[in-house]
C-alpha cells in the first residue's frame, strides 16, 4: 500500500528536553511484544520497570513520570541504547494512521506541542504527498470517504472567503447543525466527559462565565489549518455518509470551541491558540470515549 502524508509531515522532529508538555509524563506507555523481547535479553532496569495487567505490558509510572525520563527531560533508554530500543508507541507518537481502501495515510496529532506548532503555523497550502509504501494489506471499504473529504478540504482552502463563511457553507451543504446545543451547553458536555488535566476543567469553567475579550479574525488562517487537520484526521476514516457528516460536525464544533476559548482568553495570539489546541486534542482526541461521545451527538441528530 502507498503511504501518504501532509507536506509538513517530514518537518516534524521531537524536541525532547525542550518540550513543555512531555508525552513521558502522565501517559501510560505500552511495551509491544518485539520491544519486550529486547528488554528481556538486556535485563537490568529495562526489564525491572515493566508492569503487566490484563495481558498488557507497560512502563509503571513513578510520580506520574515514565521511569526512564531523566530530570533533564531526556530518555535514559535512548542515551544508553539508542532509538532502536524505545517502544513502538514512543517511536510513533504523535503520529496517527488511517487505512483507507488501497492506501494508508499518516498525520501528526495536535496533542504534541511541536506538531501543533507545525500544523497551525504552516504557511504552505495543505497538500498530501506520497512518502513511501507500507506492508499493510488493502482493506474492503463499503464507503469511500476520500472524494468528499477532498472536496471539504478544497472548500476550506478557498482564499476568497472568510472562515465563518466557509463553515456556514459546509454546514449548509452537509445539513449539519452545530447549534443543537448552545456553546455553554457544549462546554457543559465537555466538563461531563473524562477529564485528564485539571487545567482543562479550569479553562472550560472560566470560559462559561467570561465575556468575549477579543476578535480572533487575525487567527482565521491558523484556525482554517486546524479545521483541515480535524477533517483529515477524522472525516477520512468515515464508515458511511451519515458518519462522514457527523465527523465533519465534530470537526467544525472543535474549531468553534477553540474560537470561543481563544476569544475569552487573556491573550489572543497564535502561541495561545497552539496551547489551547494541544490541550483540547489531549482531552478529546486522545480519549476514544470522549471523541465518540461528541460524534454521537451529531449522529443521533442526523439519524432522526
Amino acid at each position: 500500500m502507498n503511504l501518504y502524508a501532509p507536506s509538513y509531515y517530514k518537518r516534524f522532529k521531537c524536541i525532547a528536553d525542550r518540550c513543555k508538555n512531555s508525552c513521558c509524563i502522565d501517559w501510560e506507555i505500552d511495551v509491544d511484544e518485539k520491544t519486550y523481547e529486547k528488554y528481556l535479553s538486556v535485563g537490568g532496569y529495562l526489564k525491572e520497570n515493566i508492569a503487566e495487567s490484563d495481558g498488557c505490558r507497560y512502563f509503571e509510572l513513578k510520580n506520574g513520570r515514565c521511569p526512564h525520563l531523566l530530570e533533564n527531560g531526556l530518555c535514559r533508554i535512548i542515551i544508553d541504547y539508542g532509538e532502536d530500543y524505545i517502544a513502538d508507541i514512543c517511536r510513533d507518537h504523535p503520529r496517527f494512521y488511517n487505512c483507507i481502501s488501497e492506501r494508508r495515510e499518516v498525520g501528526l496529532g495536535l496533542v504534541c506541542e511541536e506538531a501543533a506548532r507545525i500544523i497551525i503555523g504552516d504557511d504552505e497550502l495543505f497538500s498530501l504527498e506520497k512518502i513511501g509504501e507500507c506492508d499493510d494489506e488493502p482493506i474492503d471499504c463499503d464507503f469511500d470517504a476520500l472524494p468528499e473529504r477532498d472536496n471539504i478540504i478544497s472548500l476550506i482552502l478557498e482564499s476568497d472567503k472568510t472562515l465563518p463563511v466557509k463553515i456556514k457553507m459546509l454546514e449548509n451543504k452537509y445539513s449539519i447543525n452545530v447549534n443543537i446545543h448552545s456553546m455553554n451547553e457544549w462546554l457543559g458536555i465537555l466538563t461531563e466527559l473524562e477529564i485528564l488535566d485539571k487545567k482543562w476543567e479550569e479553562i472550560l469553567n472560566s470560559a462559561t462565565v467570561s465575556e468575549r475579550k477579543h476578535d480572533c479574525c487575525e487567527l482565521y488562517p491558523n484556525l482554517e489549518r486546524i479545521l483541515v487537520y480535524f477533517v483529515y484526521r477524522h472525516v477520512s476514516a468515515s464508515s458511511s455518509y451519515l458518519n462522514l457528516r457527523a465527523k465533519l460536525g465534530f470537526s467544525i464544533l472543535s474549531v468553534k470551541i477553540l474560537v470561543y476559548l481563544i476569544e475569552r482568553a487573556q491573550e489572543c495570539n497564535v502561541e495561545n491558540l497552539i496551547g489551547l489546541a494541544r490541550i483540547y486534542s489531549s482531552e478529546i482526541e486522545y480519549s476514544e470515549e470522549n471523541t465518540d461521545a461528541l460524534i454521537y451527538e451529531f449522529e443521533s441528530e442526523l439519524a432522526e
